[in-house]
């Protein structure tokens, strides 16, 4: 509750403070405009001024109150943890209520009744004010309205900063995102920000072209020397001073925005500010575009990964004696990857290769892929095509590029070191590192896993025949690596 409070009472000073240093520009400028006025007439228009005012004051005061109540309830559950995302938004809206709620109350509360009393007063011969003077009385209202409205905007924005990065912590802490997709009312780059920068540049010359033209139709060149060094002069410069003071506010609003999103940088997305702006709906934008990509992205990994063990769970339902084949040799490949220290991006490149290390099988005729006897010759060449067949298969894939790292495994995994394996009769270190590890992966589980015609071995017999034909049937380094992970891992269990 101390928030609510604090904040609706900086909201208010800045309002009297607002309203008071445009009140005195506008009595200046309206009592420039009417010295020809009678004293009785003067007195009339200062009356109607003064009251038009201060019910602006007042107005303003209770829809500002008005306006933050809903804060009252939103600061509780903040409190909480909860309503974090209704605090932002809400807190980012008050800029704009409180533009909007200048504008409307100097047209409702100030340039209407001005028009109105003057107008009654006139037909009540009371005051005396051509058309001319009360449009140009209008305009003068109108440009201060705008004025007004942008500072305090501008103050409204500064004051609501604090309350937002209170939110945005509470939000960090638990670890929730907040964005915001409210529409941005005043922005150098928008429609509105380019009229609103056309009214601080001419407001003071239109202001004293206006006073100008009424002196000049009512008074004297004598008179008017004395207006020019006198009065003029100090409401040309306290025009001046007035547009000066909400373009250095909004141009630095803007400019600190920009620098502030510039040094939040980081890891693929922008921070936001504390306060909205147009810098803020283009960093928010980026937000919501990396956001979508993170998630697009996380999507294509998980339908890839899904893919590959579709296939690899397709394959191994061939052959209800090689039930998990693959899954088996995918896993002790990542485990020889990880301790030649190949990174995690390569690991699950590695992994997915040898999901679908024989995925060519599915090209082997049924007659002699689960044949329960020994292979003759033939068969055993038909057998021998599986590799070049996988590859084919998987080159079908689209887009070409995404399947291209798995290609060279799953061609090379029944490559020998000694240069006697197949397809390609490869030797050494010209087999594709990913085909020297998914050799001793696929070797190990077919040795070990049962078969029709056939009891898998042991394990330490299996890895006996791994130590007998490192250099020869298979890479040294490799195999020695898994011979001894494996023999370690009931110890390191």
């Amino acid at each position: 509750m101390p928030r609510y409070q604090a904040l609706r009472k900086r909201l208010a000073v800045n309002y009297i403070a607002s309203w008071a240093a445009t009140a005195v520009l506008a009595l200046l400028s309206i009592r420039s405009l009417t010295l020809h006025l009678h004293a009785a007439e003067s007195r009339y228009l200062a009356g109607i001024l003064t009251a038009a005012l201060l019910l602006s004051l007042l107005i303003g005061i209770y829809l500002i109150f008005r306006q933050v109540r809903p804060y009252r309830d939103i600061q509780l559950q903040v409190e909480t943890g909860t309503g974090l995302q209704q605090a932002y938004d809400f807190l980012h809206t008050l800029p704009t209520y409180a533009f909007c709620r200048i504008l409307y109350l100097h047209y409702i509360c100030l340039s209407l009744p001005v028009v109105l009393l003057s107008t009654i007063l006139g037909r009540l011969d009371l005051l005396h004010l051509s058309f001319i003077h009360t449009l140009y009385i209008v305009i003068s209202l109108f440009f201060a309205a705008h004025l007004h409205a942008i500072i305090e905007f501008i103050m409204t924005t500064r004051a609501i900063r604090p309350y937002i990065t209170a939110v945005k912590n509470k939000a960090k802490a638990i670890g929730a995102l907040l964005t915001y997709t409210g529409k941005q009312f005043v922005s150098l780059g928008s429609t509105t920000g380019m009229r609103t920068t056309f009214i601080i540049i001419m407001y003071p010359s239109l202001l004293i072209f206006f006073i100008t033209e009424v002196q000049q139709f009512y008074f004297s060149e004598i008179v008017m020397r004395e207006y020019a060094g006198g009065l003029g002069v100090w409401l040309l410069l306290l025009g001046i001073g007035f547009s000066m003071f909400a373009a250095a506010c909004l141009i630095k609003r803007d400019t600190l925005e920009a620098v502030e999103q510039d040094s939040q940088t980081k890891d693929g997305q922008i921070e936001p500010s504390t306060c909205h702006s147009a810098f803020y709906s283009m960093t928010e934008g980026f937000n919501r575009l990396s956001l979508e990509l993170k998630e697009r992205d996380e999507l294509v990994k998980q339908l890839q990964d899904s893919y590959f063990c579709t296939l690899s769970a397709a394959l191994d339902a061939r052959d209800p004696y090689t039930a998990g084949h693959s899954m088996r040799v995918a896993e002790y490949s990542v485990m020889i990857g990880r301790k030649l220290g190949l990174a995690e991006e390569e690991l699950d490149t590695l992994y997915k290769t040898a999901l679908i290390h024989d995925i060519g099988k599915v090209g082997i005729p049924d007659m002699v892929l689960l044949k329960e006897g020994k292979l003759s010759e033939e068969e055993y060449l038909t057998i021998q095509r599986h590799p070049v067949l996988g590859e084919s298969i998987l080159q079908h894939v689209q887009p070409a590029q995404s399947i291209k790292p798995f290609l060279s495994g799953v061609r090379s995994h029944h490559e020998r070191y000694d240069g006697k394996g197949y397809p390609d009769q490869l030797a050494g270190e010209r087999i594709p590192l990913f085909g020297r590890i998914i050799a001793v992966a696929d070797a190990f589980d077919a040795m070990t896993s049962d078969r029709p015609y056939r009891k898998g071995m042991k394990d330490e017999e299996a890895i006996s025949i791994l130590e007998q034909g490192r250099g020869t049937q298979w890479d040294p380094i490799i195999a020695g690596i898994f011979v001894d992970q494996y023999r370690c891992r009931p110890s390191c269990c």
